[in-house]
């Protein structure tokens, strides 16, 4: 799942250089970095499937849960 790890790595990054932005502002640049992940990945489209896709949900929402 080399997306999630695309994301996570992001998240890391976002964490480190934005100590003090409020709770809205960290969550706004999770979905942008979410939203840019997903359309510019090029396999990201054969690798979320109807199959998988409630699975990469799930653990966005966790993700986003954990900002």
């Amino acid at each position: 799942m080399r997306y999630i790890a695309i994301i996570s790595a992001l998240l890391v990054t976002m964490g480190i250089f934005a100590q003090e932005l409020s709770v809205t502002q960290h969550l706004e640049d999770f979905d942008l970095v979410v939203q840019q992940v997903e359309e510019n990945y090029a396999g990201f489209s054969s690798k979320v499937t109807n199959d998988n896709d409630s699975c990469y949900q799930a653990h966005k929402a966790d993700l986003r849960n954990q900002v």
